[in-house]
């Protein structure tokens, strides 16, 4: 992955996902460059560090600028 335009922008422990209560949660730790999430709606949100939401179908996943995951 070091040798990806996008490296710079990206944290080594940037994000996380967790599965809970039938649901996939992502929450930033605290990254430089953030992680946000687009849903279904065309509505992005920028995560606050330490705040996990949820990921439904169809969502898209940002880390920093570059989409990582598509839920489908």
């Amino acid at each position: 992955m070091s040798d990806t335009d996008f490296f710079p922008l990206i944290s080594h422990n940037h994000a996380v996902m967790n599965f809970a209560d039938k649901n996939w949660y992502l929450s930033d730790n605290g990254s430089k460059n953030g992680t946000s999430i687009s849903h279904k709606d065309g509505k992005k949100c920028l995560l606050a560090p330490g705040e996990p939401i949820v990921v439904r179908r169809g969502d898209k996943i940002f880390i920093a600028d570059e989409v990582v995951l598509v839920a489908k």
